[in-house]
């Protein structure tokens, strides 16, 4: 019992510390973390963070603003912190990215398609596809089977053939979407696919598709210039695992994008307020837009101070301020007992 206070009130000192406020979000925001954490301990997060803040040890990258990429407009929209950390620092790749990586190479697009100049009839009538098609994505999917694939980000023939980016035609945008597709009716369309895990398959599944992802799959429509891109597919990848630890690909959820002069202004609105931002360096951070479940599974959460609360700009580079520690007496209770003192 003694162990399980001691821990406590070190945690609490950690909090204190690392400069959150007492408010609702932090009760939120520890919750998550809790679920978040692979020792079952929070405070092992809190103190890696506590660490790497009083160290301030971490390799800055060279800022460029050249230009914005699909990417980029992805991240500034998740999370306008979270974009200018990542944008700033060099940061060690996380398991996620690693496991993301791993997951486009066993793609059922990617297990079906290869680079063809035919159009259609390419594929077999039944594929590795037709396991995935329901009511509700049939229509991605007939599509897909009757299309020539004409880029894979993703594919590899054994050359060794680097990263292709496409830049927009003025030159300011780039972006390499997963997938480039020539459809039946000679129309070009694009496949930006992510994998989520979910436990089990549900029909009732109340999928909602993530603005971040939205504005990704977006911007390929209008900025890509090296194709017509007329629409786009998002899509998401349900997944667990078998008993082995490998990746089980278990359902598939799609969303249609059609390009247009709705999505046109609002890509551009979101390119326009994020090039602002790079230009003058700084930006209003809205604190009552936190969300504790967003910042609990963020990658770069241990690198932001804005969670905490205590900060209403924003400003890229991300300057280290924002790491500040707050100072706060070291708890008595923790404390070694002094010499020729008695203890317990």
């Amino acid at each position: 019992m003694e162990e399980i206070n001691k821990r406590s009130i070190f945690q609490q000192y950690l909090i204190n510390r690392l400069g959150f406020l007492d408010d609702d979000f932090l009760l939120m925001y520890m919750t998550f973390r809790l679920f978040h954490s692979k020792s079952g301990y929070i405070i092992d997060s809190l103190l890696y963070e506590y660490n790497l803040k009083r160290s301030l040890e971490v390799e800055l990258k060279p800022f460029a603003t050249k230009y914005i990429s699909a990417t980029d407009l992805s991240n500034f929209t998740y999370c306008k912190a979270s974009f200018a950390i990542s944008k700033t620092y060099y940061l060690p790749k996380n398991e996620s990215a690693i496991k993301g990586t791993e997951q486009h190479e066993i793609s059922p697009i990617i297990s079906t398609f290869k680079y063809s100049n035919t159009k259609s009839g390419e594929l077999n009538e039944r594929s590795i596809l037709d396991q995935f098609i329901k009511q509700q994505n049939m229509f991605f999917f007939e599509d897909l089977k009757k299309s020539a694939m004409v880029f894979s980000g993703h594919y590899k023939d054994g050359k060794g053939e680097e990263k292709i980016y496409f830049k927009s035609s003025k030159g300011n945008y780039v972006g390499q979407p997963d997938y480039i597709f020539l459809s039946e009716n000679d129309k070009y369309f694009v496949v930006e696919e992510k994998f989520q895990y979910q436990c089990d398959d549900d029909e009732d599944d109340p999928t909602s598709f993530h603005l971040n992802h939205i504005n990704q799959t977006v911007s390929y429509l209008h900025g890509i210039s090296d194709f017509d891109i007329q629409y786009g597919y998002l899509v998401y990848w349900k997944y667990n695992f078998y008993g082995d630890g490998s990746i089980n690909i278990h359902a598939c959820y799609v969303k249609k994008i059609i390009k247009s002069s709705v999505t046109r202004s609002h890509i551009t609105s979101v390119f326009e307020e994020l090039r602002k931002f790079l230009i003058s360096g700084i930006t209003d951070f809205d604190v009552s837009k936190r969300n504790a479940n967003k910042c609990a599974n963020c990658v770069v959460s241990a690198y932001c101070g804005h969670k905490t609360g205590n900060f209403d700009n924003l400003e890229v580079p991300y300057s280290k301020k924002f790491w500040k520690l707050k100072y706060i007496p070291f708890p008595k209770e923790l404390r070694p007992p002094e010499i020729g003192t008695k203890s317990g």
